[in-house]
């Protein structure tokens, strides 16, 4: 085809435009006058309402109040800095785990407090008794602005509450003399300068990779027996065993033991004897508020013992003083006996009414029994039998035990049945062994002499 220019197509004439060409005049005619405009109502178009819509309509009409209409609890005073917003409840999460360290008996007044220290994108918590360092970390949107304050835990946790129950956000701001959160503020807890340095990180003895499950054993199976006032610092604590694999703790009177056969452990010097730390219950109950996978990690130095985490982190010096041979108190019997475990826990709570110190326990190989006698401060007396089954072990046997002691061992055996094992020739001054059904956990109870 050829090409055109643009003086050849200003030089067509009309007959040679196409056929459906649109033509134009060249001015506009101006409007007859003589013609009246007829009148014009203009009509609305009809709208279109799905069923969906007219069903949401209808529905609209008895809805409830809303009951939440921010998302954040709006804050009434100006901060300083840019107010950062948190996960409500994940803030009072973390705080109520705080408080298993912060408390309010402490001294100085400085430690019943919680450091707070912003970072763009990051709100850091931390408290200390000055043996135990916890660390927790969650996600915050704020300014850029860093700032770092003493939080006083009891008021922070009483109105953190109180925003939660309302708002699934709140909002932390600060000026010179006050805290603010959400609605409420209140004075700073102290300087920053006057809480303590974190405690200086050790050189690595071992790893362990602990699971979780784990922690929940050694707070429901051992902690009962830990005693905090204790004169020994060491039994104030579970011992945790490296170099034969178990958990401990005792008070002096019993000893309740569980392996840990789930644990990994690897060190740079293998042929040396791994170390045995002894830590303060706190540490357990923060790990279990603030340990979100199957597994905790734990470096271990005889001086320090840390556990992390993505979020969350615990320094934490061991107690001091020894343990003791724990081993040669675990006594090996030849047999026990099989007891049903809950007609034996029913057994001792219908005797706990005597406020007996003690319970006796007499065995009856020919008629397959158990026999548990309480005798009150009034001389009232309580006698109960349950069905036992004899595993080798003393054919017949009488002594006393503490029936809260024996309770609480029986409790933490696994399964429907329990073992107590005694000593063949001196039952009633040798110790009574407590276990469960193939279970990694045993306890030993010293007997009671009434003399």
């Amino acid at each position: 085809m050829d090409k055109l220019s643009l003086a050849t197509l200003g030089e067509r004439r009309p007959s040679e435009l196409p056929s459906d060409a649109i033509r134009l005049p060249a001015e506009t005619p101006p409007p007859n006058l003589e013609e009246e405009p007829e009148d014009f109502e203009s009509r609305p178009t009809a709208e279109q309402i799905s069923k969906n819509e007219l069903r949401l309509i209808e529905e609209s009409k008895d809805a409830p109040v809303p009951s939440q209409v921010l998302d954040a609890a709006p804050m009434l005073k100006a901060s300083l800095v840019a107010p950062v917003q948190v996960n409500g409840k994940m803030f009072q999460d973390f705080l109520e785990a705080l408080s298993s360290v912060a408390k309010e008996s402490l001294l100085p007044p400085i430690l019943r407090n919680v450091r707070v220290t912003y970072t763009e994108g990051e709100l850091q918590l931390e408290a200390t008794d000055e043996r135990i360092w916890l660390i927790a970390k969650m996600k915050a949107h704020g300014g850029r602005d860093g700032f770092e304050c003493m939080l006083p835990l009891k008021r922070a946790l009483n109105v953190v509450r109180r925003i939660v129950a309302s708002y699934s956000s709140l909002c932390i701001g600060v000026d010179v003399e006050e805290i603010h959160i959400g609605p409420y503020s209140f004075p700073h807890g102290g300087k920053i300068g006057d809480y303590p340095r974190r405690m200086t990180l050790q050189p690595e003895e071992l790893k362990v990779v602990l699971p979780v499950h784990y922690i929940d054993c050694i707070l429901k199976r051992l902690a009962g027996v830990v005693d905090p006032d204790h004169d020994k610092a060491c039994f104030q604590g579970v011992r945790l065993d490296f170099n034969e694999g178990v958990a401990v703790a005792t008070d002096g009177k019993r000893l309740h033991m569980l392996t840990l056969k789930e644990i990994q452990i690897s060190t740079r010097r293998p042929h040396r004897t791994r170390p045995a730390v002894t830590v303060p219950v706190e540490v357990f109950t923060y790990l279990r508020a603030v340990a979100d996978r199957q597994w905790v990690g734990l470096v271990v130095n005889e001086k320090l013992l840390t556990a992390f985490g993505e979020d969350f982190g615990v320094l934490v010096r061991p107690l001091e003083g020894s343990f003791g041979n724990w081993r040669g108190v675990v006594p090996s019997y030849t047999g026990y006996w099989v007891v049903d475990k809950e007609a034996l826990i029913e057994t001792l709570k219908d005797a706990q009414p005597l406020q007996s110190g003690y319970v006796k326990l007499a065995v009856d190989s020919i008629g397959d029994k158990l026999i548990v006698t309480a005798r009150g401060p009034q001389g009232d007396t309580y006698r109960h039998a349950v069905t036992a089954y004899r595993r080798g072990g003393p054919p017949t046997l009488q002594c006393g035990v503490n029936p809260q002691f024996l309770r609480y061992a029986i409790e933490a055996t696994e399964g429907g049945l329990v073992h107590l094992g005694f000593d063949d020739q001196r039952p009633e001054t040798n110790p009574i062994t407590v276990s469960g059904e193939k279970d990694d956990f045993q306890a030993v109870v010293m007997p009671y002499s009434a003399d």
